[in-house]
């Protein structure tokens, strides 16, 4: 997956503007004087003041609408694309400014080269390659020289590699779609391949030289053996013949090939049939690019270690190979008189992939289909907004005014490895309305005065509803008055808020048994939580009646971070842990005394043998608990027999172990379960902090291994 996600984003970016743009170049030059420079902006461009549901009922408290992108249309218009003249490209100039170590760049610019008449050219909105190659340049040569260096006299036949005819071809049609689609076959030794089956005639190739190779040889012992009386197994057999040598040291020269052919159907197989399992979510373009970076890594891409781990250390890494293409194209669209020019760089894509809020890149693939999705800022924001309160003030009159208006500017790219790449932008609007408030205002004798805001809703079953006012006094007291609806049958309804007493003569708890409570927590949590460990809270009043009131009346005296901060963390293997009482306050009165503490068990996530630290010693227990869990047995896996059969304890075992999806049920159940994935976790993050990486936490581990 070398550079997966770059080349997917830049790819189906560029295709798009670069190819879809430029190489639609229908344009008529003597028409358009001025040079039109595509840019990032035309591209993100979605028209603010359109799309508005002029329908939408008065009634309505919150309309919704997208507003489209149009530049392909826009940009077909630009182009012209009917009846132009076709328009020929240097290819070969072109691909001289892909200066890339990259060896698939480095392997097309050889095919071009070996090409005696390479074209390009494009005519309404397609753009067409071809050429016809001799690559037998490749491998002829190397194998010849060690044929004669070995003693062998044979002419090795390299017409497969000969006269090989390509032709890619590149269609746009930007007044009806946004997308661009390619196709390319290769005709070679009286057939023809695509590029799904290629690999194909790289097998005929290597079977061709592979077969001569072995015919070399045995003639050779066939020779000797005729020359020295003996049979030609004798020959082969014999080391002083140093036959096996000779063909080991020729097949060496076509095994690079084999491999590159093995890697070849490797990838176009994973690529082709890669489904992910939904639509991961990250919270940035960079944790996508992360997680790819540690895919590569934990797959054995050795590579990966030297990869940027964010989209613009990418950019600095292999834009210029996106930015030389550009100048490529845009030169050669100079010298063929056409003024188009492209004005993106690998900066601006990196721009807009990184523009976004937090947590809205998405990005999925099914069966070779790759989506990829996120948020773009909105530089049209304030236009929209003054477009949708015009509507609103057209459509609604008096009664209705906007509240808010939020806006959402999603890119989507697919890329297909069928051959097709599309580019689209869309804006989702959403729109709060509310009544227009009447305000009255009241001027005393004293010199006060009382402002009053009311909003009166009438629905339409003729009741109405009247929002209250909270009024603030120079006591300093507080009234709230709640919300009153009056209908036609009289009856009226009033909404209270329960206040918790103050007047609080002692607390009643009664706790969750251990087996049924969640009273284990992480180091680093903020606050335990009474629905956790409190089954009922009955208060006894000043005037001794009582009152049941819901468990969040309590709080903790203490945090599961400051109750671990006690811990000795020197205590070793098995001890760092906190298991103890927690003090409970009441939250209306403080003052009240509750004897009653909530026993609870905190340790450090990860930490599964509690020795104050997460390392391999972690993952070994628990793929060890895997394994018992996996062995075949009816027993449910438990840590019971590291913990005594203390039930709290067996639950924070299996919670601090259970990195993932963090159940505290000390068992294995549906859709939580301890298994090799938390042992990997564990052992990424160790390291992680070994490599120096002292601020990575376990949401960066986490967000990381999506495929």
């Amino acid at each position: 997956m070398k550079k997966t996600f770059q080349r997917l984003i830049a790819a189906a970016v560029a295709i798009p503007v670069a190819l879809g743009q430029v190489l639609s170049v229908s344009v008529n030059a003597a028409e358009t004087q001025q040079t039109y420079t595509i840019s990032m902006d035309n591209m993100l461009m979605v028209e603010p003041e359109t799309g508005f549901p002029m329908d939408a009922d008065d009634s309505s408290s919150v309309i919704t609408f997208t507003q489209e992108s149009d530049w392909n249309t826009v940009l077909a218009e630009r182009l012209g694309t009917v009846n132009a003249e076709a328009v020929n490209f240097d290819i070969k100039t072109i691909l001289d400014g892909l200066n890339s170590p990259n060896y698939y760049v480095n392997l097309l610019k050889d095919i071009v080269a070996a090409s005696g008449n390479p074209t390009a050219t494009m005519k309404d909105g397609v753009v067409t390659i071809q050429g016809t190659a001799d690559m037998s340049a490749y491998l002829g040569p190397d194998l010849q020289e060690k044929l004669e260096e070995l003693g062998y006299e044979n002419e090795i036949d390299t017409s497969v590699l000969k006269d090989v005819a390509y032709e890619a071809v590149i269609t746009t049609d930007f007044a009806a779609s946004k997308s661009v689609t390619t196709s390319m076959t290769i005709t070679a030794a009286g057939e023809t391949y695509t590029i799904g089956t290629l690999s194909k005639y790289l097998d005929k190739v290597y079977t061709s030289l592979s077969d001569q190779i072995l015919k070399a040889v045995d003639e050779k012992a066939q020779e000797l053996a005729d020359e020295y009386g003996i049979t030609k197994e004798e020959v082969l057999a014999d080391p002083s013949f140093n036959i096996q040598s000779d063909l080991e040291q020729l097949e060496s020269v076509i095994s690079n090939l084999k491999n590159k052919i093995q890697i070849f159907e490797d990838k176009y197989a994973y690529f082709k049939n890669l489904t992910t399992n939904g639509v991961k979510e990250f919270k940035t373009a960079d944790d996508a690019v992360a997680m790819l970076v540690q895919y590569m890594e934990k797959h054995g891409i050795q590579s990966a270690g030297t990869m940027p781990t964010t989209v613009d250390g990418m950019v600095e890494k292999y834009g210029a190979v996106f930015n030389n293409a550009i100048t490529s194209a845009n030169n050669s669209l100079t010298e063929a008189g056409v003024n188009v020019q492209i004005g993106v760089t690998a900066a601006d894509v990196a721009k807009m992939l990184t523009s976004g809020d937090a947590g809205d890149f998405k990005a999925s693939a099914v069966n070779g289909d790759y989506t990829i999705e996120f948020r773009v800022d909105d530089a049209q924001y304030s236009r929209v907004e003054a477009y949708v309160e015009a509507q609103v003030a057209e459509l609604f009159g008096g009664e209705k005014e906007v509240e808010s208006v939020e806006t959402e500017k999603i890119v989507k790219i697919d890329v297909s490895m069928a051959g097709a790449a599309t580019f689209d932008v869309t804006r989702d609007v959403t729109v709060s309305l509310k009544d227009k408030a009447t305000v009255t205002t009241t001027s005393t004798d004293d010199g006060s005065t009382t402002t009053t805001t009311a909003s009166t809703t009438s629905t339409d079953d003729s009741s109405t509803t009247t929002t209250g006012s909270t009024t603030s006094t120079d006591d300093g007291s507080t009234t709230t008055t709640g919300s009153t609806t009056s209908t036609d049958d009289g009856s009226t309804t009033t909404s209270e808020t329960t206040t918790l007493p103050v007047d609080v003569e002692s607390i009643s708890v009664e706790l969750l048994d251990a087996s049924a409570s969640n009273g284990v927590y992480f180091s680093d949590e903020a606050s335990f939580d009474p629905a956790d460990l409190i089954a009922s809270v009955v208060l006894t009043l000043n005037d001794g009646t009582e009152q049941t009131v819901d468990v969040s009346a309590l709080a903790f005296a203490q945090t599961p971070a400051e109750v671990y901060a006690t811990v000795d963390s020197e205590a070793g293997a098995g001890n760092v842990y906190f298991m103890g009482e927690v003090g409970l306050v009441y939250t209306a009165n403080p003052d009240v005394v509750i004897d009653t503490k909530a026993t609870v068990a905190v340790a450090m996530k990860g930490d599964t043998n509690l020795d104050g630290a997460v390392d391999t010693f972690d993952a070994y227990d628990v793929l060890q608990y895997y394994a018992e869990a996996n062995a075949g047995t009816d027993t449910t896996p438990t840590f019971a027999a590291d913990t005594g059969d203390n039930v709290l304890l067996t639950k924070l075992l299996y919670y601090v172990s259970d990195i993932d999806t963090e159940s505290k049920l000390g068992v294995d159940s549906e859709g939580a379960t301890v298994d090799t994935y938390d042992a990997y976790y564990q052992l990424a993050l160790y390291a992680a902090i070994n490599a120096g990486d002292t601020d990575i936490t376990w949401d960066d581990i986490l967000n990381n291994d999506s495929e």
